[in-house]
């Protein structure tokens, strides 16, 4: 090799090597960066998780204390038969036997409090649901005790219900 290609050739290393520690420290801040925002991305991403379970979660108690009371009814009219306004007594004093909704409802509240931050269209699907319960309980009150109105409540219920709460063929 000749004197003048190994001088352009150390001159080529220098500068390169000059050039290349700034740009190594670039690439490294912009990789470390890049690592921060996926890594907050995910954190984020659990945390909206972790808030739409609990929200799903009660809205399940929910659902399945509304549940109990047509279950149970269902189970004694089997062996006996009762009386639309004997039913909505029924389903009154079930329902008192319960545990309270308020604190169950409370919590479903926070839960979608927590969800509407991120999810707003899904915290706004879900809020009217925890409310069931107490309206059920307005709707039972407002029953005369004469059976053709304790049957149209009763029916009315039972299809407030299913719309609010469609029953899956797993539950």
């Amino acid at each position: 090799m000749s004197a003048s290609h190994l001088v352009l050739n150390e001159t080529t290393k220098t500068t390169l090597s000059v050039y290349s520690i700034p740009l190594l420290a670039i690439l490294g801040v912009i990789v470390g960066w890049l690592l921060n925002e996926f890594s907050a991305w995910i954190k984020v991403r659990r945390e909206d998780r972790r808030a739409a379970g609990q929200a799903l979660s009660e809205l399940l108690s929910i659902r399945r204390r509304l549940q109990a009371i047509p279950f149970v009814l269902d189970e004694i009219k089997k062996r006996a038969p009762i009386a639309p306004v004997s039913e909505v007594q029924a389903r009154n004093l079930f329902d008192s036997f319960l545990s309270d909704i308020s604190d169950i409802q409370r919590r479903y509240n926070q839960a979608i409090d927590i969800v509407a931050g991120r999810l707003p269209v899904l915290a706004f699907h879900l809020r009217s649901k925890g409310m069931i319960g107490p309206y059920l309980q307005r709707l039972r009150a407002l029953v005369p005790l004469e059976p053709a109105a304790a049957k149209v409540i009763l029916e009315l219920e039972n299809q407030l219900v299913n719309e609010l709460l469609p029953v899956s063929k797993g539950s």
